[in-house]
């Protein structure tokens, strides 16, 4: 099993924000490209690894798309929105102006302490989902080699199940972008 999380997106804008112009920002970000340039040794290293695949799964979110098909034809993909990154809404806690920068590191802490919002998903709900797909993955494709291209989140709560099925991280270049982990049986 190889999780690979996806390219850097190319996404730059700095300013502070209101809720409702974070709103729109994050659903154009949503659908934000991937930079490719300066990540040729990662792109290589990336393919080395997971050139034997026979399962590739991806998230419905555009960077993950196109990292995904910078390594295999989108006919080889199977896209799974179970695997989209956990998402909050502005309005859980934003009274001023904050970067997106900040709205993403602060809207997961929040999911990560329990905080709801009745119009996004829980983190309870999250995990649910991530538990429903490992689920699904164990009972359709026993024995495959899998690859997965996804989130960062999304990989935090897989790598729990993994562990507790007895894998362990036998190859990791850490959490960035583009970074992949996997898991083998002990």
């Amino acid at each position: 099993m190889t999780l690979v999380r996806h390219g850097k997106p190319d996404y730059t804008n700095k300013n502070k924000l209101t809720v409702e112009e974070m709103v729109q920002e994050l659903a154009h970000y949503n659908k934000t490209s991937i930079l490719i340039k300066d990540q040729n040794e990662q792109i290589q290293l990336t393919s080395d690894k997971i050139k034997d695949a026979d399962v590739i799964f991806c998230s419905g979110l555009t960077r993950a798309k196109e990292t995904a098909r910078i390594f295999f034809k989108p006919e080889q993909i199977i896209f799974d929105n179970e695997l989209n990154e956990f998402g909050l809404h502005p309005q859980m806690f934003m009274t001023k102006r904050a970067s997106f920068s900040t709205y993403l590191i602060y809207s997961r802490i929040l999911l990560m302490l329990g905080k709801k919002c009745s119009s996004c998903e829980s983190h309870r709900d999250a995990i649910c989902r991530v538990a429903r797909f490992h689920q699904r993955m164990r009972k359709n494709y026993p024995g495959k080699n899998i690859v997965i291209f996804g989130h960062s989140l999304f990989f935090r709560y897989i790598q729990r199940l993994l562990k507790k099925d007895g894998l362990r991280c036998s190859f990791s270049t850490g959490h960035s972008y583009l970074g992949i982990k996997i898991f083998t049986k002990r």
